[in-house]
């Protein structure tokens, strides 16, 4: 068999049945007392269907070690909040 012959074949989303391919995301995680993290480059499979994002169980415990542990940020942002419904969404 040659290499060219060879397919790739994706591990289907157990939501909508689509491949679920290897990608580096980047998301917004919740640490306690309602602060937020952005964390770059995790490793997961996303599927092309309906972008559910699935991460390996050695992914999911490192992101809790992050999100628990002691670790120095690479940068920060300020980050505006806003309330859903307040006047300032309002078009008029």
């Amino acid at each position: 068999m040659l290499l060219s012959e060879i397919k790739t074949v994706w591990a289907p989303c157990p939501f909508c049945g689509g491949e679920c391919r290897p990608q580096e995301v980047t998301l917004p995680l919740c640490r306690e007392r309602n602060t937020y993290v952005i964390v770059q480059e995790i490793p997961a499979e996303v599927c092309q269907e309906c972008g559910e994002i699935l991460f390996s169980v050695s992914t999911a415990a490192a992101l809790l070690g992050l999100l628990n542990g002691k670790h120095l940020p690479i940068a920060t942002n300020h980050v505006p909040v806003y309330r859903f419904g307040n006047d300032s969404t309002s078009s008029e």
